[in-house]
């Protein structure tokens, strides 16, 4: 199914607003409205890609006729259409998501990930787990810890629980740079015919 005119002009909009801010190391607000921006593009971006597949019969998702499965949309269904290992393979061709994944591999442990509960707790027993999944040597659970590692952080940022802290550069930095490439990916899988999305 050919992109609509809204939609191009949406990715197009949202596209030209993210190139236009310049990152500053002294202002940790610059990594906070990239970040936002880009998620902005993903969000639009895997909310098409997760309606491509629905109707294709590609996926099903659990109840979906109460709600959009957002969560299953940004960490699951992203990887099962641009397919795990070929995802991978484009994110860590480029040098500079190459580096930022690594940099997502990190453990420093003043940050938080994944959190709980009504005080947005940090959940260091998950966040392991997490880690342990981006360095696996699968690409289909590699592929699915990145886009929870993006989420995760859209979740704490999104709802308040990030903090403008220069500690959250290590987290918003590598989220920016795969986003950057993922979007990419995104838009240029879904411009392609439906007869190749098979």
């Amino acid at each position: 199914m050919p992109l609509s005119d809204n939609f191009q002009e949406f990715i197009r909009g949202w596209t030209s607003k993210a190139e236009r801010i310049v990152l500053h190391n002294h202002d940790i607000a610059t990594y906070f409205d990239k970040f936002f921006t880009f998620f902005v593009i993903y969000n639009r971006l895997y909310v098409e890609a997760t309606y491509q597949m629905w109707r294709d019969r590609t996926i099903n998702p659990p109840n979906a006729d109460d709600r959009f499965p957002d969560s299953d949309a940004a960490k699951d269904y992203v990887a099962r259409f641009l397919h795990a290992p070929t995802m991978m393979r484009a994110l860590e061709s480029e040098p500079r998501s190459r580096a930022a994944i690594s940099d997502m591999e990190r453990d420093e442990g003043y940050f938080f990930i994944l959190s709980r509960g009504p005080e947005a707790e940090g959940d260091r027993d998950a966040d392991l787990a997490l880690l342990r999944r981006l360095r696996s040597n699968r690409p289909r659970e590699r592929a699915r810890a990145v886009l929870e590692f993006i989420y995760g952080i859209r979740c704490n940022t999104f709802h308040g629980s990030k903090n403008f802290d220069r500690v959250q550069l290590d987290v918003l930095k590598p989220c920016i740079e795969v986003m950057a490439h993922l979007n990419g990916l995104l838009l240029e899988k879904l411009k392609q015919p439906d007869e190749a999305m098979a």
